[in-house]
């Protein structure tokens, strides 16, 4: 199984995929502390996620949104 994930914000957009659900993880929070070196997990936006398979970050009053979901394995 394979997982796609993005991260969008104002200034940018990054997509990928990748068989590993923690590396995307990990990838996340790299991409995040290059792009975004002060971002902030946005308490308010995020208080009924149960999984980081949906969050809202905040990095300069703006709001930056990660997501993953599987991938569809037919295409």
């Amino acid at each position: 199984m394979s997982y796609k994930y993005s991260i969008t914000g104002d200034t940018c957009s990054i997509s990928g995929s990748n068989l590993d659900y923690n590396w995307i993880l990990n990838e996340r929070d790299v991409i995040l502390k290059t792009l975004f070196s002060k971002f902030v997990l946005s308490e308010k936006l995020n208080d009924l996620v149960d999984s980081p398979d949906y969050l809202v970050y905040e990095f300069e009053n703006k709001k930056i949104y990660f997501k993953i979901e599987k991938e569809d394995e037919n295409g």
